[in-house]
């Protein structure tokens, strides 16, 4: 967008004017009776002359100029001239904008996509205005925008910089991106309503898992270039030595502690998760190669149970698969 300060060749600019009646010290916007303005290029030569501007509301006009693509470099002058209510004479104002070299576009159209990373090619031969080429080609590159992007790099970066000083700020928010797809994908309860008291729990839940995962990520990456160090405990001596970055171990299990507990809040969409942590369970109850064993009650075709001592049944059943098994269990006889 050109401004005054900085007028784009071959863009368009605004220029705007306000009039003003000044009774005691007091400023009133009034509409000329006449108002037009001349453009001057800093050759001093009249570019445009007598122009009619537009009126945007009382006592704002305005004008809009086509700024040549090769127009020159410098400073403009567009002079107003306005004949006020109760004066005879006109009044007469200059202003300036600088035109400065335009912006280089691509034609083309194509829309771009998220998540994509895209490469410009300057060829050799481009020229600046004093013609001066580039000689080489030159190449860049730019990322869109990631999506989804639960963090930001300075979360990350906040607790263990001192590591990761020396990493682009791209690489960092690259592992945020596939991460936050990370944290989707174990987000398999959905995310909870706007309105629910989960909400705002679920999206700070989210939010850390990004952050410690993607922390991890980095440190077990930097662990394992540099080799670790190398620690011996024994009751209440403990020795270790190595790499200068041997802090980095136990950062690395603070991360990791602190994405396996956010973990469990996303996967419970912001619940209780306590259910994800049974404090018991039943070993082999769920393996059907493992007979069931224990002393409970038989059925002995009645309505009266009896407690009964150490009866074995043994019984055939066809599973899922078409696999024949046969069990052997002691108690209530089930039910197939």
């Amino acid at each position: 967008m050109s401004t005054r300060e900085q007028a784009y060749s071959g863009t368009s600019i605004q220029l705007w004017c306000r009039f003003y009646s000044i009774v005691s010290e007091q400023k009133t916007l009034v509409d000329p009776t006449s108002v037009t303005l001349d453009i001057k290029d800093p050759t001093d030569a009249t570019i445009v002359a007598a122009a009619v501007p537009t009126k945007f509301a009382t006592g704002i006009y305005y004008y809009t100029y086509a700024i040549p693509a090769a127009a020159d470099l410098g400073f403009w002058t567009d002079t107003w001239t306005a004949r006020l209510p109760g004066q005879s004479t006109d009044t007469t104002d200059d202003f300036t904008f600088n035109v400065v070299a335009g912006i280089a576009s691509m034609a083309g159209g194509e829309v771009l996509q998220e998540n994509t990373l895209y490469t410009i090619t300057f060829d050799a031969d481009i020229e600046d205005t004093d013609g001066n080429t580039l000689g080489q080609a030159q190449r860049c590159y730019f990322w869109t925008v990631l999506n989804p992007y639960y963090a930001i790099v300075d979360n990350v970066r906040t607790s263990i910089d001192t590591y990761v000083s020396h990493i682009p700020d791209h690489t960092i928010a690259l592992l945020i991106h596939d991460n936050s797809l990370f944290a989707d994908q174990m987000s398999y309860n959905g995310v909870p309503n706007q309105s629910s008291t989960y909400y705002s729990l679920f999206i700070n839940a989210r939010r850390w898992f990004v952050i410690c995962k993607t922390q991890a990520d980095l440190l077990s990456a930097l662990s394992g270039h540099l080799g670790g160090s190398k620690r011996k405990r024994l009751a209440d001596l403990d020795i270790s030595y190595g790499s200068s970055m041997a802090g980095i171990r136990d950062s690395l299990l603070e991360a990791k502690a602190c994405y396996n507990k956010w973990l469990l809040t996303l996967q419970s969409a912001g619940a209780d998760h306590g259910s994800l942590k049974p404090k018991t369970f039943r070993k082999g109850s769920r393996n059907i190669d493992m007979p069931w064993v224990g002393r409970s009650w038989i059925d002995p075709g009645t309505n009266d149970k009896t407690p009964a001592a150490n009866t074995d049944f043994y019984y055939t059943y066809t599973d899922e698969y078409g696999r024949q098994i046969s069990r052997l269990t002691k108690g209530w006889s089930p039910k197939w």
